[in-house]
Order: C-alpha cells, then sequence, then structure tokens
C-alpha cells in the first residue's frame, strides 16, 4: 500500500528544499569572497598592446595580436587576445597562441582567442549578466524558470555570432589549442532555426 502525502506537505517540502540549496550556493558564494577564491588578485587596465607575426617564412602575410584584457586571480593568469589573419587555419593559430602563451605568462595561464573584438565584448558581458542573474536567483528575486529564459533569450541573439568569432583558447594545463569550442549541438540548432 503506497501513503501518499497531502499536496500542500509536499510544496512545503519542496520549498524547503529549494531554500537549503540557495542557502547553501549562498554560503559557497561568501566563502570564496571572503577567502580571496577566484576573486581577481589583479586586472590590469593596459593600453592595447599589439605585436606582429609572420604567417610563414615564404609568405609576407602578417598575424596582429591585440592584448584585449586580462583578468588574473591567485590560481592562473588570463589573456584575451585579438587576432587579425586571413589566415585562421588551426595550425597558424595554434602557433600564434603558443608564442602568446610563451611571451605573455609568468605562471599557470590561459588564453582565449577571438577575431572580432565584439565576441570579447558579449563574452565579458555574458560573464555579468549571468553573475547578477544568479545572484538575483538566490536573492529569490528570480526564479530557476527566469534564470533559464534569460539564457535562452541572450543565446539566442548572441551565441551564433560568438561561436563564429571565438577562435579559441590555450588553458594552463594543455598545449593544445581548443579551436572553435562553441561551434557545437547548440551552435548547430541555432543555425537550422
Amino acid at each position: 500500500m503506497e501513503i501518499t502525502k497531502p499536496s500542500s506537505e509536499k510544496n512545503k517540502k519542496t520549498l524547503k528544499t529549494w531554500q537549503i540549496i540557495a542557502l547553501v550556493f549562498l554560503a559557497l558564494f561568501v566563502i570564496g569572497k571572503i577567502t580571496g577564491e577566484n576573486r581577481p588578485v589583479e586586472t590590469v587596465q593596459t593600453p592595447p598592446i599589439e605585436a606582429t607575426i609572420p604567417d610563414s617564412e615564404d609568405d609576407t602575410e602578417e598575424t596582429t595580436v591585440t592584448l584585449l584584457g586580462t583578468d588574473h586571480n591567485n590560481a592562473v593568469e588570463n589573456f584575451d587576445f585579438l587576432v587579425t589573419t586571413t589566415d585562421l587555419s588551426e595550425e597558424n593559430i595554434s602557433v600564434v597562441a603558443k608564442d602568446i602563451k610563451t611571451e605573455n605568462c609568468s605562471r599557470k595561464c590561459n588564453i582565449w582567442l577571438y577575431d572580432d573584438e565584439s565576441a570579447y565584448k558579449l563574452q565579458k558581458e555574458y560573464d555579468a549578466l549571468d553573475l547578477k542573474w544568479r545572484e538575483e536567483m538566490i536573492n529569490g528575486q528570480l526564479t530557476s524558470e527566469e534564470l533559464e529564459s534569460n539564457i535562452k533569450d541572450w543565446e539566442e541573439n548572441n551565441y551564433v555570432f560568438f561561436a563564429d568569432h571565438y577562435l579559441g583558447s590555450l588553458t594552463f594545463d594543455s598545449d593544445d589549442l581548443w579551436m572553435y569550442p562553441y561551434k557545437d549541438a547548440k551552435y548547430a540548432t541555432l543555425m537550422t532555426n
């Protein structure tokens, strides 16, 4: 024989579960702020610096890289670069990324590469919105459904452009370039809509 609870008791239990989850997230957020984990140690606002790298010995084509921004924390250095070139082959971009890493990293670091500065700005916009939305959810100002809706709306308007212009990344734990990582199933779905 199965015993069922009245729906009001189920609703109370569900509400209590969500409150506990929200408190756990809030506690983790506060602990992170107090301990400095993921807190930027320094964010360097430098004027754009440019370097020109020959694409090959036989070619007069050049690649220009421009520092767009940095976001260093206790764990790693993070560098964002604009890459201007007509040779967007994985071989060329991989060489460029490794050169950048060699010249700029003084410890563990990640290199993020874009071929359009607007894609970098979209990444920064999304990071700020995502943080805002999640804080609003924790504070009870936004439901999880509203969060999902906000993310979906943002992605419908920006994901394809971002995926097309985010060339890739070279992370601290690998020497392999991850090229066009956002040209994924979500990208394919949005392209067909």
